[in-house]
């Protein structure tokens, strides 16, 4: 097969994804509790629009959230990883735009749904041989 260079680019193109977030009861303010005796908590799916991080820039988001220390320690941010991975790929959403001041709002039920979309640090797949990015190094 000859060298096609559009098929080397990252795809853009949105696609449509629903999130199912446990909500919490109205009156025990839990997501799963069998004591409350008239536990109204429910699943809600809320239709949003993603797009991939392309390579070059996840690199660089991930190059941003390391620091190092006195003894030359490293440090992951996986806050600021996970900020500014989700303000890029969240393309349309109920709540608008996705920004650091909505982010810092999110209940846990919200967090962990978004989360399920986040690039894995590290995970990268080598689409040859099945191995990890981390199953390698092992080695």
């Amino acid at each position: 097969m000859a060298y096609n260079p559009e098929r080397m680019k990252f795809n853009r193109t949105p696609k449509p994804v629903e999130l199912q977030v446990n909500m919490p009861c109205t009156i025990c303010n839990l997501v799963h509790n069998e004591e409350c005796l008239e536990h109204d908590g429910s699943v809600e799916d809320i239709h949003i629009t993603v797009v991939g991080v392309p390579w070059a820039r996840r690199n660089y988001i991930k190059s941003q959230c390391i620091s190092f220390d006195d003894q030359q320690n490293t440090h992951f941010d996986s806050q600021q990883y996970t900020n500014e991975c989700l303000k890029i790929m969240i393309k349309e959403a109920p709540w608008g735009e996705t920004t650091d001041t909505f982010l810092i709002q999110v209940g846990d039920e919200l967090g962990a749904a978004l989360e399920t979309l986040l690039p894995k640090i590290g995970e990268e797949q080598n689409k040859e041989t099945g191995e990890t990015f981390s199953d390698t190094k092992k080695e």
